[in-house]
């Protein structure tokens, strides 16, 4: 067995995906697609591109009421979605982890815990905004000084560029890392977080080999999934065009006046796309099940061993006590979707 805790996690996340996927069920196989694909986020569609198609309609008062029509909408599915994803984040765990019988039970289980995850996010999404923002106008007026703000650009980017990492593998680390340890601790988000962060500051080297195989297996994970997705995606856009929607999702400029009735189908586009992105995420998942599940066991693989008071695949953590029995496949009995 190998000194390294990513090397030996290896072994025991492939045996963990075996156990978990076989002997095929399909309400199992489903009911983990569901979990994954809400866990993982829902791509949101472009409202630029609905926005731009609204305003070359030339008629700039409705084109403005509209875009702002399409971006509520967008904006409120997408807001709806990432807060349903930080919930599911906690049930997919607990699925693989424990099993259980229902997902919605699951989700409205972990609907505190998935608010805070929540909240963390958007305010990730704001600092992150924020300091665009400022670089922006930083960078800016810097070029209005003419040669002399060179140095200023220049000090923009040396601070943008570890300031985008390290936000960066903060969302990473909470994502891949603090999630499960709320999961089997109980305890918060931020107690979560340090106790990984005090983990990495102790074994450096365990953590960076770790990172790179990881790296390594979601690149390669990624390759696969999004050369099929883009298939996907354009027989998607074919059809929705075939059947005269483009105007409506982006595709092409509206023509024509604008009304209310044009009003109401620009926003239905907003929402058949956020849908079609759902049906999209799904189904590839549903199709590669077993690849982001091995990427998603391998981190919990790696932070059992990582963590020695740590063992997600133990009956009896804080949150799951007397839940799940074995510590290569959790117990699918009478499991339900809905």
């Amino acid at each position: 067995m190998s000194d390294w805790h990513a090397i030996s996690a290896l072994d025991d996340a492939l045996a963990r995906t075996r156990g978990l996927l076989l002997p095929f069920k399909s309400d199992v196989w489903l009911r983990l697609a569901i979990l994954a694909t809400l866990a993982t986020g829902i791509g949101s569609s472009s409202q630029d591109n609905i926005i731009d198609s609204i305003s070359g309609s030339g008629a700039e008062s409705n084109a403005t009421f509209l875009g702002l029509g399409a971006f509520a909408a967008f904006l409120f599915i997408t807001l709806f979605l990432a807060y349903l994803s930080s919930i599911a984040s906690f049930a997919y765990v607990k699925a693989i982890a424990h099993g259980s019988k229902s997902i919605w039970e699951d989700l409205r289980r972990y609907v505190d815990e998935g608010l805070r995850l929540f909240l963390f996010e958007i305010a990730m999404v704001g600092a992150l905004f924020l300091f665009v923002v400022l670089a922006m106008v930083v960078t800016l007026g810097a070029i209005s000084a003419g040669p002399a703000g060179i140095v200023v650009i220049f000090a923009v980017f040396a601070i943008g560029i570890p300031f985008f990492f390290a936000w960066t593998l903060i969302v990473w680390l909470v994502s891949t890392f603090s999630v499960p340890v709320v999961y089997a601790t109980g305890s918060g988000l931020l107690a979560a977080t340090g106790r990984v962060l005090a983990r990495i500051r102790d074994e450096p080297m365990q953590f960076l080999i770790f990172f790179i195989v990881n790296f390594c297996i979601a690149l390669a994970v990624g390759l696969v999934v999004a050369l099929v997705t883009f298939v996907f995606i354009f027989a998607a856009f074919m059809i929705l065009q075939l059947l005269g929607l483009g105007p409506y999702v982006g595709l092409e400029p509206i023509k024509g006046s604008m009304d209310m009735s044009k009003m109401a189908l620009v926003i239905l586009g907003v929402v058949l796309l956020e849908l079609l992105n759902l049906v999209l995420s799904f189904g590839t998942n549903i199709a590669f099940l077993p690849l982001p599940l091995f990427l998603r066991v391998y981190a919990l693989s790696f932070l059992s061993r990582f963590d020695p008071g740590l063992d997600l695949f133990m009956a009896g953590n804080k949150s799951n006590a007397g839940e799940g029995k074995d510590s290569q496949c959790p117990h699918y009995d009478s499991i339900k979707v809905y």
